[in-house]
């Protein structure tokens, strides 16, 4: 695979994180702890799916494609209304940006990266430079995501939880229509 192929794998991959990150941006008081937070766990998870996807190759491909995306996606529905259900909410308490809350996104949100290691593997691409940029992407996407996510929530709350929770369930909807269709 080219140069080229693998940036844009790569910002595939880490799209997922920018999406999460401005929803988990909204109102956070304290953006770079949360920043930091985030790119470490979505960039952990990333690379632990991507090289394992990588030397799991074919062999069990089969398997994991039959269900991966069912769980991902009913993830990302629950925190999609979750977060929409916020939004009505009289109840003006902050969202949970929990650090269990944040590994769990990170973790159901880095099956594509699965998907992707594969791919590599069954391509003999090498795996290093697609982990870089995956690396320098996912840092820079959750970095970028908590602060418009923080910008825009502070001004349009309800509307930000509303456009994060649609956006959450639309990247499960994508994530499991890829898989069926």
């Amino acid at each position: 695979m080219s140069l080229p192929y693998l940036i844009f794998l790569a910002l595939g991959v880490s799209l997922d994180s920018f999406a999460i990150a401005v929803c988990k941006g909204i109102g956070e008081k304290k953006p770079f702890k949360l920043g930091t937070m985030c790119a470490i766990s979505f960039t952990i998870f990333q690379l632990i799916m991507l090289t394992l996807g990588y030397f799991l190759g074919q062999t069990l491909e089969n398997y994991i494609d039959k269900f991966d995306h069912y769980i991902v996606f009913a993830v990302l529905l629950i925190f999609g209304l979750n977060m929409i259900k916020e939004a009505f909410s009289k109840d003006n308490k902050k969202q949970n940006n929990s650090i269990l809350g944040i590994i769990l996104l990170a973790f159901f949100s880095s099956f594509d990266s699965l998907g992707v290691g594969i791919t590599l593997a069954i391509f003999d691409t090498n795996l290093w430079i697609c982990a870089g940029l995956v690396c320098v992407f996912t840092i820079s996407f959750s970095f970028a995501g908590i602060y418009i996510g923080k910008y825009f929530g502070e001004k349009h709350k309800k509307i930000a939880c509303i456009i994060g929770g649609v956006i959450l369930i639309a990247l499960g909807i994508k994530i499991l229509c890829d898989h069926l269709i």
